[in-house]
């Protein structure tokens, strides 16, 4: 059989062995929750770029939307203001003919 040392050799080996391989699953957990943490920060920071662009997108859209809305406005009230000028020409001449008429018919 074995004696006293080599006894204690054995039980050292095993310790050994056992401390070895709670050092390699510490280290493997580490590593993994490392890798997972730097993962979860990726995606976070992804998220975070896609919700940046589309605010963008939408604040864009936004504005394009109320320059439109500016440009048929005023399209509106010049086209409103060409109208009222035309008709107001248009009443002027229908004045200025009628009085031209009635100074020919006193005349005559």
């Amino acid at each position: 059989m074995f004696d006293c040392n080599q006894r204690m050799l054995v039980l050292l080996i095993i310790i050994n062995c056992i401390i070895i391989i709670i050092i390699v699953v510490v280290v493997v957990v580490v590593v993994a929750a490392v890798i997972i943490i730097i993962i979860i920060i990726i995606i976070i920071i992804i998220i975070i770029i896609i919700i940046i662009i589309i605010i963008i997108i939408i604040i864009i859209i936004i504005i394009i939307i109320i320059i439109i809305i500016i440009v048929f406005i005023i399209i509106v009230v010049v086209v409103v203001i060409i109208i009222i000028i035309i008709i107001i020409i248009i009443i002027i001449i229908i004045i200025i003919i009628i009085i031209i008429i009635i100074i020919i018919t006193r005349i005559v």
